[in-house]
């Protein structure tokens, strides 16, 4: 399989949020998560992985730290913690998937 295009597909659709307006209507944006240049064999290569996710969810979700408006607080922390699970689920399985293909089997 090309890792090149595997990763943004397993950790692109995993970064989104759902922001709800007065009219209730769900608005979903995603942003693509790459970690073809890491090795997430390595508790350095997880943590950039990690960073990365953390940068996405930021940028997506728009945190900013300098909210006076309390429900946009809300919302942009909720939005957060949101993507971020998403995000370390698909993250944990690519990890899973990179120690799997580490292992080789010895014959006899």
């Amino acid at each position: 399989m090309n890792r090149t295009i595997v990763p943004v597909a397993i950790l692109s659709a995993a970064i989104f949020f759902t922001a709800s307006n007065a009219q209730a209507q769900s608005t979903h944006v995603s942003e693509p998560v790459s970690y073809a240049d890491l090795n997430l064999r390595t508790p350095s290569g997880q943590a950039a992985l990690d960073g990365r996710i953390r940068a996405a969810a930021r940028r997506i979700c728009q945190v900013s730290g300098q909210n006076s408006d309390l429900g946009e607080w809300v919302r942009q922390r909720r939005c957060f913690r949101e993507s971020m699970y998403l995000a370390r689920g698909r993250a944990r399985v690519a990890i899973a998937q990179a120690q799997a293909d580490g292992v080789s089997l010895a014959s006899r």
